[in-house]
């Protein structure tokens, strides 16, 4: 079996997006189903669905990239690390994030 060098260099990147994705999930709330019709109910319904969708495709390409399919060129695997480093940077797991919060807190 041949592995593609892109697609095994691609799998940590998938595995960001994967917890990124999953901890985005986590973060929806939808309290109540009678509050659906509400505006912002439903933008949290449409998030959820979208984190659901993008953690099972990152699993999924991750699964078929670490069995060996060729699955991903280098234009997939920057375009993976690209998505990855845009989670890392504004999403769930930023180390900056406190940080932030806390200088925005202080300002008077």
């Amino acid at each position: 079996m041949i592995f593609s060098p892109w697609s095994l260099l691609a799998v940590p990147a998938l595995a960001v997006i994967f917890v990124t994705a999953v901890a985005g999930l986590n973060d929806v709330q939808i309290r109540d189903l009678r509050t659906l019709p509400r505006r912002g109910a439903i933008i949290e319904l449409v998030l959820g669905i979208c984190f659901l969708v993008t953690a099972l495709a990152s699993l999924n390409i991750a699964v078929v990239c670490l069995l060996g399919g060729n699955v991903l060129s280098w234009r997939g695997c920057v375009l993976m690390w690209s998505i990855a480093g845009i989670f890392g940077t504004f999403g769930t797991f930023a180390p900056w994030r406190r940080w932030l919060q806390r200088e925005i807190r202080e300002k008077p």
